[in-house]
């Protein structure tokens, strides 16, 4: 009786719900904040300053905690009141992947060890929950997949966006902006979808993640990264809350905004961390180098090394995150043939955009386009 009396007030008062389990997630991320800042300045835990570093001070890199404890709270708390008992083993999974970005953040941890635990964290959620992958919404002409080809899909798909997002978490705002979007797209698909849960649990999300940017926003003092707490249970959310997009939807035309190509759709909403790591990728193989020896080729990188600010390299990536977002909402439903030459046309010309800054970079030049764009950037933002 008290189950289905909650369920009937989510969905009848699901605005003012979505509205709390944002003031609820912005509010207990401030609280954890200010706890895990002054445990860490009291400890001396700070990030490693490095040549890869684009801050020159200590600072604490343990603004992922309290992301996590908003994610716990809002997905227990729709557990406890009838949700899919999958989200239990979603909780158990970051929660693994916290531990270990606790200890890389203490400590450090081998690529090799972190690897693993992804592989097992993805192995959990996937065999508890129906995220494994049955068709690719027609992706290339691919339709239904074999178990097998669905399960490592699945697999990989989770270990490549947990580590893409953790590799732009480089620059202030970058990680926390990308992921708001994100989540504010997930979450405007699962309201008008009917995936109440859901879209509470992206509601607290995005209320944590602005309140951590007025965290990692901050002057020296107050500043907190995110680090690997936050960025590897962010991207983990992110890469789940894609596999519920892909994998739930169902074969065919649908009204709009309901994405006709799902994975195109991802595609255009992840477009900063998918791109970055696969440009990065390819340049460290390139290089003779091997794709986990970190460097300083990231896009962010680039838009530093034009003189932009970490403000400005953060507005510029997002704006280019949102263009895609909307590129793709103008073609929906303009058939597979268009949703495929956008998507390539979108990642080739981001990545030739980056690709010439790279080379004019190599070269001691200042590339025209982002010589003009870095002067407009300045003139707009502090």
């Amino acid at each position: 009786m008290n189950e289905q009396f909650i369920l009937n007030f989510l969905s009848e008062n699901l605005e003012v719900c979505l509205l709390a389990a944002l003031l609820m997630g912005f509010i207990v991320n401030q609280f954890f904040s200010k706890k895990a800042l002054i445990i860490a300045k009291r400890k001396e835990l700070f990030a490693e300053v490095n040549h890869r570093s684009s801050h020159s001070a200590p600072i604490p890199a343990f603004g992922g905690i309290s992301l996590f404890v908003v994610f716990v709270c809002a997905a227990l708390t729709m557990v406890g009141i009838g949700s899919s008992h999958a989200i239990g083993f979603v909780v158990l999974s970051a929660f693994i992947l916290f531990m270990s970005g606790l200890k890389d953040d203490l400590m450090g941890t081998s690529a090799r060890t972190k690897l693993l635990v992804q592989i097992g964290t993805a192995v959990l959620v996937l065999i508890n929950s129906e995220l494994t992958l049955t068709h690719l919404s027609g992706f290339f002409g691919i339709e239904e997949i074999t178990p097998i080809a669905g399960f490592l899909i699945s697999l990989g798909s989770i270990v490549f966006l947990v580590n893409a997002y953790n590799l732009i978490d480089g620059i202030d705002g970058l990680a926390g902006s990308v992921a708001i979007i994100a989540f504010s797209v997930f979450g405007v698909y699962y309201y008008v979808n009917d995936y109440t849960f859901l879209s509470v649990i992206m509601a607290a999300m995005i209320g944590a993640l602005v309140s951590f940017l007025s965290w990692n926003f901050a002057s020296e003092k107050r500043k907190m990264f995110m680090g690997d707490t936050g960025s590897l249970v962010i991207g983990f959310l992110l890469a789940v809350n894609s596999l519920v997009i892909v994998a739930q939807q169902p074969l065919g035309p649908e009204p709009f905004f309901v994405p006709q190509n799902s994975v195109v759709f991802i595609l255009s909403v992840l477009v900063i961390p998918v791109l970055d790591t696969l440009r990065i990728i390819l340049i460290r193989l390139s290089n003779g180098q091997k794709p986990w020896v970190a460097d300083r080729n990231h896009m962010h990188h680039l838009l530093l090394d034009k003189g932009l600010s970490h403000k400005q390299a953060t507005f510029c990536l997002a704006s280019l995150q949102i263009i895609a977002i909307f590129g793709y909402i103008i073609i929906n439903n303009l058939g597979p043939i268009a949703q495929h030459l956008f998507v390539l046309c979108l990642y080739s010309t981001y990545a030739a955009m980056f690709f010439s800054a790279s080379v004019t970079r190599k070269l001691g030049e200042n590339g025209k386009g982002f010589q003009k764009l870095s002067s407009v950037l300045r003139t707009l933002l502090p």
